[in-house]
């Protein structure tokens, strides 16, 4: 609800790989471009027999390979996939506030407009965007982890720290 084109977008793995580096010592493997293979073939539900070739740390020395089920074990460990959520020049309506909460629905992380302090509501309201305060309403009631707040009014040069404290209290209200 913007008079303009407006952006609100989220963005949701199906699973997240972390590499533990400490294993890959262990292991006496080098980071390099072949984790981002290894993670390819992870994310594209390669056969777990499939093999990769590693090459060796040091000049000369010999490649080392492995089944990616085998890798996965030793040096890799999968969670939950990250969501992040964005939401940009949006005013504070019934409709906005449910298509944003559905939007944002459990982020690890909601970056969010928050142009207007509360005090300036009726202002938001005019120009189709959020407070502050409502932006970490938001947040709150989409049960987001985290959130941060851009997009905020040239009126606030120098003093956005007072939209983040607002955002935030709003947020962490119990």
């Amino acid at each position: 609800d913007h008079p303009i084109p407006s952006l609100a977008f989220a963005l949701k793995e199906r699973f997240h790989v972390n590499i533990l580096k400490s294993q890959l010592a262990k292991l006496g493997l080098e980071p390099g471009p072949w984790v981002n293979r290894f993670k390819t073939l992870l994310l594209e539900e390669a056969d777990a027999g499939t093999e990769i070739q590693i090459p060796g740390s040091k000049p000369g020395a010999a490649a080392a390979t492995f089944t990616i089920g085998d890798l996965a074990e030793k040096i890799a460990r999968i969670t939950r996939g990250q969501k992040i959520a964005y939401v940009a020049d949006a005013g504070y309506t019934p409709e906005n506030e449910k298509k944003i909460i559905e939007l944002a629905l459990e982020a690890d992380h909601l970056f969010i407009e928050a142009a207007f302090l509360e005090k300036d509501r009726s202002v938001a309201k005019e120009k189709h965007h959020l407070t502050a305060f409502q932006a970490g309403t938001l947040a709150r009631s989409a049960r987001v982890r985290d959130m941060s707040v851009f997009h905020h009014s040239p009126r606030y040069t120098d003093r956005g720290h007072l939209l983040q404290e607002e955002a935030r209290h709003a947020f962490s209200r119990s």
